[in-house]
C-alpha cells in the first residue's frame, strides 16, 4: 500500500523551501519498507522507477520508526514518540526549513550528524511537537530504550518554526538505523519535483 500526500501551503512563503514544506511537493509513504535507495539510479531501478519519468523529480528517502502520535491532534503528551531518519548532511545543504531561536538551519541540520557532547543522539522537532506533544525544548533530554532493551537518550538540539512532518521528532537516519536496524525501515519518501510536475 503506498498513500501519497500533496502539501497545500495555507499561507504566502510556506511552500518556499524556508516555509513549513522545506520546498517539498508531495509526501509519499508505504506500509512496508522500500528495499533500495531512490536516492541513485541503481536503487530507483531496483523498485522498478524509469529514469524518464524522474526527470525533474528528486527523492529523498526518510527511514521511520513507528511510535505514537505527537502532534496537536494528540489528546496527551506523547512517551514514545514516532522518529523520522532523514538526511542531514542533504538539509545542511538544501537549508529546508526555518529554525527559531536564531540558531541558523544549516547548522540545526549539521548538528544532526554526530551525537552531542553528552553522548546522546541529537533529535528536532518542531515547535508544536515539541512544546505540547512532548513538553521538550533545546536542551532537554528523552528516553527511551534501544532494540535490545538498552537505554536510549535523546537531546533536542533545535526547534524548527512549522514543518509538515509535524507529530514525530527527526534525527539523521544513520542514528536510527544504528539503534533501531530491525524496527526502522525507510517507509517514506520526500518527492521534489520541478514546477508542474506533480501532476
Amino acid at each position: 500500500v503506498v498513500g501519497v500526500g500533496a502539501y497545500a501551503p495555507s499561507t504566502v512563503g510556506e511552500g518556499e523551501i524556508s516555509g513549513a514544506s522545506g520546498g517539498f511537493e508531495l509526501i509519499v509513504e508505504t506500509s512496508t519498507g522500500v528495499p533500495s535507495d531512490v536516492r541513485n539510479a541503481y536503487g530507483r531501478a531496483r523498485v522498478g522507477f524509469l529514469e524518464e519519468e524522474l526527470e525533474g523529480i528528486e527523492l529523498w528517502p526518510v527511514r521511520v520508526k513507528d511510535g505514537e502520535d505527537a502532534s496537536c491532534l494528540s489528546p496527551g503528551q506523547a512517551s514514545r514518540p514516532r522518529i523520522l531518519g532523514v538526511d542531514a548532511r542533504a538539509l545542511e545543504a538544501r537549508r529546508a526549513f526555518e529554525a527559531l531561536g536564531g540558531q541558523d538551519i544549516g547548522q540545526l541540520w549539521g548538528s544532526l550528524k554526530s551525537r552531542t557532547s553528552s553522548g546522546a543522539i541529537p533529535i528536532v522537532g518542531d515547535e508544536a511537537t515539541l512544546r505540547w506533544g512532548l513538553g521538550l525544548g533545546p536542551g532537554d533530554l528523552h528516553q527511551d530504550v534501544s532494540e535490545t532493551g538498552e537505554p536510549i537518550t535523546f537531546e533536542v538540539v533545535g526547534v524548527i518554526a512549522r514543518s509538515f512532518l509535524q507529530g514525530a521528532l527527526l534525527t539523521s537516519e544513520h542514528h536510527l538505523a544504528e539503534i533501531y536496524p530491525k524496527s526502522s525501515e525507510t517507509r517514506m519518501v520526500l518527492v521534489d519535483a520541478a514546477r508542474g510536475r506533480t501532476n
